[in-house]
C-alpha cells in the first residue's frame, strides 16, 4: 500500500510540474497583425442550418481569401480533396471565430514550417452540464502535456489534438489519402497528428487566446470522444490515469491523516487554479465543481475506453 501511495505522489507531483510549465510558457495562439492572402478552405462538419452564427462569424473575419464548404452527409476528409486551398482549416459547427484568427493561425504555420496547428477553443457554457463535462478534455490535456514542447519534439508520444479548429498544409493533408473513408474525423485529425510526427514533420496545439470560442450543448457521448481525442489514451493508459489520478488521492485521504493530505490537496487547488486561468474559465467555479468533474472524468475515460475496444474488436473480426 505505501509503494502504490509514493506512486500517486509522484503522478501528483509530475502532473503539478507539467501544469506549471504550461502556466509559466503561457501556450496560447497570438494576436499577430500581420496579413496574409494565401487561399484557406473552410471545411464545416454539419449542415448549413446547424453552423449559421459559425457562417456569421467568418463573414464578419478580416480575412477575405476564402472558401466554404460544408460537409452535409459527407465526412471532411471526403470534400478537403474538393479543396482549392493552400491551407484546409477544419471547423467544428458549434464554433465561433474571432477577428485575427485565421492570419494568426497561418503566421504560425510559415514562421514555424507546420504541417497542422491545432487550436484550443475558450469555452461558452450554455448549463450546468456544460460547466461540469466541457472544461475535462482542456484539463487532462493541460495537466498531462507541455504544449510549448510539442512543436519542438517529432515523437508521436507528442501528438494532440483538439478537434474544434485544425489548420493542415493542404498539400501535405492530400498526401495522406488513405485515410479517406474514415468515418470518425477526431480520429482522422488525431492519425494524421501521429503520421506527421512519424515523418518528422511540425505540428503545434495551442490555446485560443479569445480568437475561438466553442459554443456548449453537446452530449455526453460528444465529451467523452472529446477526451478520447485529446491525448489518444490507450485503454491501459486511461485505466492507469483513473488508479493514480483520481482514485489514488482518495485513498491518500482515507489512509493518512488528514494533515497529510495537504499536500495533494494544495497541488490539486493550484493545478485547477492554473488551468482555469489558461483557458479564461472561472478558477472559483471549477475549484467548486472539481469532486463532480473528477467522478464525472472517471464515467467518461471509462466510457471511451469501451468505446475503443469495441471499435478494436470490431476490426480485428473484419
Amino acid at each position: 500500500m505505501i509503494g502504490f501511495l509514493y506512486i500517486v505522489l509522484l503522478f501528483l507531483v509530475l502532473r503539478f510540474t507539467v501544469t506549471l510549465f504550461n502556466f509559466l510558457s503561457n501556450p496560447k495562439l497570438g494576436h499577430y497583425g500581420r496579413k496574409f492572402r494565401d487561399k484557406i478552405t473552410i471545411i464545416i462538419s454539419g449542415n448549413e442550418g446547424e453552423c449559421q452564427e459559425l457562417l456569421d462569424s467568418i463573414g464578419l473575419q478580416d480575412y477575405e481569401n476564402t472558401e466554404i464548404i460544408i460537409t452535409g452527409d459527407r465526412t471532411a476528409d471526403q470534400v478537403a480533396f474538393e479543396a482549392a486551398g493552400k491551407y484546409l482549416v477544419f471547423l467544428n459547427k458549434n464554433a465561433v471565430v474571432k477577428k485575427g484568427l485565421f492570419n494568426s493561425m497561418i503566421y504560425r504555420m510559415q514562421v514555424f514550417n507546420l504541417t497542422m496547428l491545432s487550436v484550443i477553443p475558450n469555452r461558452v457554457f450554455v448549463n450546468l452540464t456544460d460547466r461540469v463535462l466541457a472544461p475535462l478534455s482542456e484539463y487532462l490535456l493541460i495537466n498531462l502535456l507541455p504544449l510549448r514542447l510539442v512543436r519542438l519534439f517529432a515523437t508521436p508520444a507528442f501528438s494532440a489534438v483538439n478537434t474544434t479548429c485544425i489548420i493542415f498544409n493542404a498539400n501535405i493533408y492530400k498526401e495522406h489519402r488513405w485515410l479517406a473513408g474514415v468515418e470518425d474525423n477526431g480520429s482522422i485529425a488525431f492519425r494524421l497528428a501521429r503520421t506527421i510526427k512519424d515523418k518528422s514533420l511540425r505540428t503545434e496545439i495551442l490555446i485560443a487566446n479569445k480568437l475561438l470560442y466553442k459554443q456548449g450543448g453537446e452530449s455526453t457521448r460528444a465529451y467523452s470522444k472529446q477526451l478520447c481525442h485529446a491525448l489518444e489514451l490507450s485503454a491501459f493508459g486511461a485505466l492507469a490515469f483513473i488508479v493514480f489520478a483520481l482514485v489514488g488521492p482518495l485513498v491518500l485521504l482515507i489512509e493518512f491523516d488528514k494533515a497529510f493530505f495537504t499536500l495533494p490537496l494544495g497541488l490539486i487547488f493550484l493545478t485547477r487554479v492554473m488551468i482555469s486561468f489558461l483557458t479564461g474559465q472561472n478558477p472559483f467555479i471549477n475549484l467548486l465543481l472539481h469532486p463532480i468533474q473528477m467522478i464525472s472524468l472517471t464515467y467518461l475515460l471509462i466510457v471511451a475506453t469501451y468505446q475503443k475496444l469495441i471499435i478494436a474488436r470490431k476490426h480485428m473480426q473484419e
